[in-house]
């Protein structure tokens, strides 16, 4: 058997207790290399995630995937924003005084807080479209 990059590969088969963690050992298999083409989700969760969807079972899959997201841009920005706050206070004390050090804190601390909020987002992302589907059952 061979993957899609034409590598070697085997078939692996895991059975998880729930949607998350579904979603988790699929994010952990892209983390470590597999591409997202070769990563399939079966069973009865995935079967009912393929089912049409009317609206308001489309907008709790929606809103499930956007709060799953969010909560992680949310800690990235709070967590970079933070560090980028207190290099910037740093580095401004250490180059002009304290006028400084609180403008490097308020403008490199903002630029820190943008770039967490989208690395904390993104980075919950998994390319697999079975990604998706774990939101839905």
């Amino acid at each position: 058997m061979t993957s899609s990059a034409g590598r070697p590969s085997a078939e692996v088969r895991a059975t998880y207790p729930s949607m998350r963690k579904a979603r988790d050992g699929l994010m952990a298999l892209e983390r470590r290399g597999v591409e997202a083409e070769d990563i399939g989700l079966e069973g009865p969760g995935a079967a009912r995630a393929k089912l049409p969807v009317t609206n308001d079972e489309e907008r709790q899959t929606d809103l499930a995937v956007m709060g799953y997201v969010g909560r992680r841009a949310g800690v990235g920005a709070v967590l970079v924003g933070f560090a980028g706050a207190v290099l910037g206070a740093v580095a401004g004390a250490v180059l002009h005084g304290a006028v400084t050090a609180v403008a490097g804190a308020v403008a490199v601390g903002a630029l820190a807080l943008a770039l967490g909020f989208l690395w904390g987002g993104f980075t919950g992302l998994a390319a697999d479209d079975a990604f998706g589907d774990t939101f839905v059952a």
